[in-house]
């Protein structure tokens, strides 16, 4: 989206408010448990109504009212595409409206959105925004202070999301929270939704988990190969080197962490989940040290942390006593970031202290 024809939108964009409202589904968010139904609002291109408006459409817009948006409005920003995230302000008398554009990108995304605020008369409401022509037009996607937002589907295309009070009262701040990561699909079961709603958890029919727009596995495969990790570490100095390499890959998953924050000397991530693996899974570590001298040195082996030689499979002896292999899964990048296991080099031997995990 151009940041240029936001200054545009601003000149040509009329809202209307009061009975130009539709009544939609706005779901109270209350807790961390929710059913498929407690979030789900699917739309397809028939249901996706937008109505163009115009201010003196409003009945409820006296002659003072209806002017553009731009002699009411001194708010207004560009968030990021596909976005996640949460923006503050307040609404008053010489700033009543906040507008916040965003484009969503690549394939039609599941959008939670909120707004708090102590005035239960302040609305955030969505509209459809037309950068050709710098005008927007309103959708029958809205909710008020305290209400969630679901919208399962939303199109590629260029939005607004507008803050305004539906009475007219103004003087009181407010948050917002959007996220619109993840791609549009049938939901079977919701596994997390932050209280701030940026992180969003859930798994498909097909048995799909996404989090935050990434793919992290399917519950029903027997192998989830997108879950492979590599480290390569290699110390070289003028007359020899030593490199281990560790491989983790044929992953099967026994289940997945709620969201957690973690810290490594290797990896770190404030949006990540626990990969617990299962039997199955395959292993493999390389270990190879050379030093220059007469007779140089060399030497080499395949054997893990247990004495067994890898590449191997994990069976129930890696498992005994309750013992787990973790791998890392970055929501951010999509990827395993470390494995935190006893078969892990660097934590069995003490090279590296072990990581902090904090659940969310």
């Amino acid at each position: 989206m151009n940041k240029n024809k936001i200054i545009a939108v601003l000149l040509t964009i009329l809202l209307a408010f009061g009975s130009n409202i539709v009544e939609v589904q706005a779901k109270e968010l209350d807790s961390k448990d929710y059913d498929v139904e407690d979030i789900s609002s699917d739309v397809d291109a028939s249901e996706f109504t937008i109505t163009e408006f115009s201010a003196g459409e409003s009945d409820m817009l006296d002659d003072s009212q209806k002017r553009p948006i731009i002699e009411r409005t001194r708010s207004a920003a560009l968030l990021a595409d596909n976005p996640n995230t949460r923006v503050s302000g307040s609404l008053t008398t010489s700033d009543t409206q906040a507008l916040y554009f965003f484009s969503i990108t690549g394939t039609n995304r599941f959008m939670l959105a909120r707004l708090l605020s102590p005035n239960t008369n302040y609305v955030a409401q969505l509209f459809v925004y037309d950068e050709s022509t710098g005008t927007a037009s309103a959708t029958n996607y809205y909710g008020f202070a305290g209400n969630l937002i679901t919208l399962n589907g939303l199109p590629v295309g260029d939005y607004v999301f507008a803050v305004y009070s539906y009475d007219s009262t103004y003087g009181d701040s407010y948050t917002f929270d959007i996220n619109a990561t993840n791609p549009a699909a049938n939901i079977s079961s919701v596994e997390y939704i932050a209280t701030d709603l940026s992180i969003f958890i859930f798994e498909t029919t097909s048995g799909d988990v996404y989090g935050n727009g990434s793919f992290i596995y399917n519950t029903s495969a027997t192998i989830n190969s997108n879950l492979e990790w590599q480290r390569i570490s290699e110390s070289n100095w003028g007359s020899g080197y030593e490199q281990r390499t560790m491989d983790v890959y044929n992953v099967h998953v026994n289940s997945m962490s709620s969201p957690v924050s973690y810290s490594s000397n290797y990896a770190s991530s404030n949006c990540a989940v626990l990969i617990y693996c299962d039997t199955g899974t395959g292993f493999s570590y390389f270990h190879s040290y050379y030093q220059s001298g007469n007779p140089p040195v060399y030497d080499s082996s395949w054997e893990d942390t247990t004495g067994r030689t890898t590449p191997r499979t994990l069976d129930a002896a890696d498992f005994a006593g309750g013992n787990q292999h973790i791998l890392v899964f970055d929501l951010i990048t999509g990827q395993c970031i470390d494995f935190y296991s006893t078969l892990n080099i660097f934590y069995a031997a003490g090279y590296e202290p072990a990581p902090t995990i904090s659940f969310y």
